[in-house]
């Protein structure tokens, strides 16, 4: 029977999936992976849900936890826009990694934590008292040279509407949103800029419900796990040591497949430095004009 929660979240390629498959290791550990994304559950309509949305109310959230907790989730189709003719074959037979995450929980005989791991869910970290929630925090150049090797654009027209009509104005943000949100590094600086404004704003009793979790800050990265494992309440297993002993062992990043969306073999020095081969100098540029003041103010942050 579940008796926790842990929700990993962060702006979408912040290392949410290699920090939710170790904390994922804890004995009686199931988890969920995306149910917030278009893959997810098809009770969430929006980009991001933010909880007290007309769309997405504080109750919503509430009840979307435990139907989690309970495994009480109805997919949406599992084919998305830009698949190939073979990708939709296979989406419709297998499905996405979001539902085989439900099809696997569901097999699970012992389930005690429910580890949500979900970039999607970003907005409604910290909300639930009873939701421990993990924020993975990457560096802004690294996030942006992630997007550009994926060849991915982010939601960001769609989502700064609807976040500053919930939480206000960003100072400044209006006028670098005109001026970068239809490029690929523009629009991956300015989600990230949305997201981190975010967490540093939240308020004291919503931030006492998460760990932020920024490999920059750390010593070593057995050690940040060790801090991590800690803060859940659990000692850190004998299985994520050894996952990060091996990701600790590989020599270089892995290029053979540019588009690969995870790497579980990266440690996240390698996923951090990348960018320096990544990005064009203007592109860096950009990405600092929109987010090197916040970055600064997240270095300061030890927890």
């Amino acid at each position: 029977m579940n008796s926790k929660t842990v929700l990993v979240t962060g702006a979408p390629r912040s290392g949410t999936t290699p920090v939710g498959d170790l904390i994922g290791t804890l004995n009686g550990a199931y988890t969920l992976y995306e149910p917030m994304g278009p893959t997810g559950d098809i009770r969430i309509k929006t980009e991001f849900p933010m909880p007290g949305e007309a769309s997405f109310t504080y109750d919503d959230l509430k009840l979307f936890h435990q139907d989690l907790v309970n495994l009480k989730i109805s997919y949406k189709s599992q084919v998305r826009e830009g698949h190939t003719s073979l990708q939709r074959i296979r989406a419709r037979i297998f499905g996405s990694r979001s539902l085989l995450s439900y099809r696997l929980a569901k097999m699970q005989l012992n389930k005690e934590i429910l580890v949500w791991k979900d970039p999607h869910a970003i907005f409604c970290a910290g909300v639930l008292p009873n939701v421990s929630s993990v924020i993975t925090i990457r560096p802004p150049e690294a996030h942006a040279a992630s997007y550009k090797r994926l060849g991915w654009v982010s939601r960001i027209d769609e989502i700064y509407p609807r976040y500053n009509k919930k939480y206000g104005e960003i100072k400044g943000f209006d006028e670098l949103f005109q001026k970068y949100s239809k490029s690929v590094v523009g629009s991956a600086a300015l989600l990230w800029r949305l997201v981190y404004q975010y967490v540093l704003d939240m308020p004291k009793e919503q931030r006492n419900n998460c760990y932020l979790l920024n490999f920059e800050n750390e010593e070593s990265e057995i050690a940040a796990y060790e801090k991590l494992f800690a803060w859940i309440g659990y000692p850190i297993t004998d299985s994520a040591r050894k996952k990060i002993k091996h990701r600790m062992s590989q020599s270089k990043i892995s290029t053979d497949k540019p588009t690969k969306v995870h790497d579980f073999n990266r440690t996240s020095s390698q996923a951090n430095s990348y960018w320096k081969d990544t990005l064009e100098s203007e592109e860096i540029r950009i990405v600092r004009e929109i987010n090197s003041d916040l970055w600064n103010e997240i270095l300061l942050v030890k927890k």
